[in-house]
């Protein structure tokens, strides 16, 4: 049946269900708002941890290159190496890699980019010329961190550092260098607790993956 001007009549069922939904409407719009904020906390927590994990591993790097800064200056400070004494310092290099296993690789080059001392054997003279640590060391003057790279004489994934040797005029006499193996790396990226689902890679300045966990070594090298 209808009212005047074609209104339809609202049924008592029609009223009770308009009712019921008008109760329930606090409820679920406070229902809903919970759900937000607790998906909003939840979001919020994972960027937390993110940042803390960013943070510690950034910090766990900066110690391991400080560490190598100081070995290298010490090393660059050598008779054997000042002296370009190749088999002296190649024993003595040889006897500091096997007291820390980090590095898969110490060595010296001279002024030219010749290694004339490395703890790992080396069939033949090998030229550092091309490597980005030799070249940023002869010309910056100073500790520097090279690029992501297959040794030629270790044939192992590494990040090499270099630090300037000078003689007692200021002049430039060669470079030694140390050479961390990149598990070390990936392995210090471990110690993240990174959340289920997620990945951590660590890149070099040019932007080449040097490390990942979960490890995956079809990435090392890989560019960004």
């Amino acid at each position: 049946m209808l009212l005047k001007r074609g209104f339809p009549i609202f049924t008592l069922r029609g009223n009770l269900f308009l009712i019921v939904v008008i109760a329930l409407m606090p409820g679920l719009m406070i229902l809903c708002w919970g759900a937000f904020e607790e998906r909003r906390r939840a979001s919020r927590e994972i960027e937390v941890n993110i940042e803390r994990m960013v943070n510690l591993t950034v910090a766990h790097q900066e110690r391991l290159v400080e560490s190598v800064r100081q070995l290298l200056t010490s090393l660059a400070g050598l008779e054997e190496v000042r002296r370009r004494q190749g088999a002296a310092c190649s024993r003595f290099f040889a006897d500091l890699i096997r007291k820390y296993p980090s590095y898969a690789n110490l060595g010296a080059t001279d002024d030219k980019g010749d290694i004339f001392c490395s703890a790992v054997p080396a069939d033949k003279i090998f030229n550092a010329g091309d490597r980005s640590w030799y070249q940023r060391a002869m010309e910056e003057k100073d500790f520097v961190a090279g690029d992501f790279q297959i040794g030629r004489i270790t044939k192992k994934a590494t990040i090499n550092f270099g630090q300037p040797v000078m003689d007692e005029t200021g002049r430039i006499r060669g470079v030694v260098f140390a050479a961390v193996d990149l598990s070390v790396i990936s392995r210090l990226a471990a110690k993240a607790k990174l959340p289920p689902g997620a990945t951590l890679t660590i890149f070099d300045r040019r932007g080449a993956s040097i490390a990942r966990f979960p490890r995956s070594h079809q990435w090392m090298g890989r560019r960004a």
